[in-house]
């Protein structure tokens, strides 16, 4: 498909800019249940998402297949999408006028692989995780998955741009059983090499985290120092990151309007979002409104350093984009949003922060997170599993506590940051912190 040419044919009908975002990607899913094939899937799908500027207004159309024959119909409907909008904020197509940085995503090698190969890496792991021990009862979850996508961005100001990104990996779940109490542990490996799925790593972590919580008894009710895990404090971090969207800001969702520069967290905290991490699955260079991406402190030595920013946010604010415009799927609207960020590690390991510790609970598993917390304020109230801290060793496990606190609080109350941030990075991550106070709700 020419898309020059629907570009050109936008401007003959009256269009002042037009720009068509493609997006083709192929999804695979296998899940192993006992041994068999439980079902294996593939998904193609295809969309273009097209815009243009008629009379100072943009509108919007969204096709999964388009032809040549079709390009007369799609300008038209561009046109009477947009003489309906009645919105008064202007919407900017990027140019390209920037310099990008190079980035290399290696392929995958997922098509050196039969689908036999990939059954049988799960029946491998099936079996794995069933011998670990004898209160592991079921293996809940078995699959592997594999994605690939191609987009590309061209409009008639000049810009055109592909990226091609592709990665491949596993998922377990067990269940183990143990004097009337269940327990759940997942784990999650991602790589470019199928050779490289790490298959210690799926077994360990899944087994572990069940294995451990079995026999919880409760908390009692106060304040803590805490160490919570890295899965945690990602899930965490990854949930507050709106405070730092421009959109947040322009809804009045944030506190950190007018705080730029200012000191929110602790000296140790420093948040940086990095689109080109060598240990990052996938590198972008470029967002999906084809803004050069870049790295950044949005908060360096506790200190805020910058909202994120589209090409509309940055316009309302008097800024320049940062690179953050991205959809959540083709026929989404372009968004504020993240590539690989991370809270930056420290020199500890977990088991060094623990040690520290003579009376104090380490936070395994949170739930409830997004209903618990209030964006706005900061406060959060989510319920909690782990182990009891007794003379800086892991004790009892302990479930069904809720740990409330403030964000902001928390992130100046951050003692010590562990070196144990992952290995492979796919979106939103965090080693370990030692917390000096969280409160403690159990019985």
């Amino acid at each position: 498909m020419d898309l020059k040419k629907l570009i050109n044919r936008g401007i003959e009908l009256g269009l002042a800019e037009i720009e068509v975002y493609s997006s083709e990607s192929i999804n695979k899913s296998i899940k192993v249940e006992n041994g068999k094939l439980d079902s294996l899937n593939t998904k193609a799908i295809c969309g273009y998402s097209i815009r243009g500027k008629y009379n100072g207004k943009m509108g919007y159309v969204y096709y999964e297949n388009i032809s040549e024959d079709m390009f007369d119909e799609i300008v038209n409907k561009i046109i009477l999408n947009a003489s309906m909008i009645t919105s008064t904020e202007e919407e900017i197509l990027f140019d390209g006028n920037a310099e990008y940085q190079t980035v290399v995503n290696e392929d995958t090698n997922a098509s050196d692989y039969t689908n036999l190969d990939k059954i049988n890496l799960l029946v491998e792991l099936e079996g794995k995780l069933k011998a670990v021990d004898p209160r592991i009862v079921k293996v809940a979850h078995n699959s592997y998955m594999e994605n690939i996508s191609k987009t590309r961005i061209i409009n008639s100001k000049g810009l055109d741009l592909t990226r091609e990104l592709g990665y491949l990996g596993a998922v377990c779940g067990v269940l183990a059983f143990e004097n009337g109490q269940s327990t759940v542990g997942y784990a999650q490996s991602v790589a470019k090499d199928f050779n490289k799925i790490d298959k210690e790593l799926l077994v360990k972590e899944s087994t572990d985290t069940a294995l451990n919580a079995l026999n919880a008894g409760s908390a009692k009710t106060g304040f803590y120092e805490t160490v919570l895990n890295r899965d945690c404090m990602s899930q965490l971090l990854s949930a507050f990151t709106g405070i730092f969207s421009s959109e947040a800001a322009l809804k009045k969702m944030t506190k950190l309007i007018g705080k730029e520069g200012e000191k929110i967290f602790g000296d140790n905290i420093v948040i940086t979002e990095d689109p080109f991490h060598p240990n990052a699955i996938v590198k972008i260079n470029f967002d999906d409104e084809g803004y050069p991406t870049k790295t950044k402190n949005i908060v360096e030595n506790g200190v805020f350093k910058t909202f994120l920013y589209n090409l509309k946010t940055a316009q309302v604010f008097g800024k320049t984009s940062t690179g953050n415009g991205f959809k959540a799927g083709v026929e989404s609207p372009v968004r504020v949003s993240t590539t690989t960020l991370y809270l930056q590690p420290g020199t500890k390991s977990e088991e060094e922060l623990i040690a520290s510790i003579e009376d104090g609970i380490y936070i395994t598993d949170i739930s409830g997170l997004h209903a618990g917390l209030d964006i706005i304020s900061g406060d959060f109230n989510v319920q909690s599993s782990g182990r009891l801290i007794k003379n800086g060793k892991l004790a009892d496990p302990v479930t069904l506590f809720v740990v409330s606190g403030n964000y902001y609080d928390m992130m100046n109350n951050v003692v010590e940051i562990a070196n144990n941030l992952e290995d492979t990075l796919t979106d939103t991550h965090a080693p370990s912190v030692k917390i000096s106070k969280l409160a403690i709700s159990g019985k």
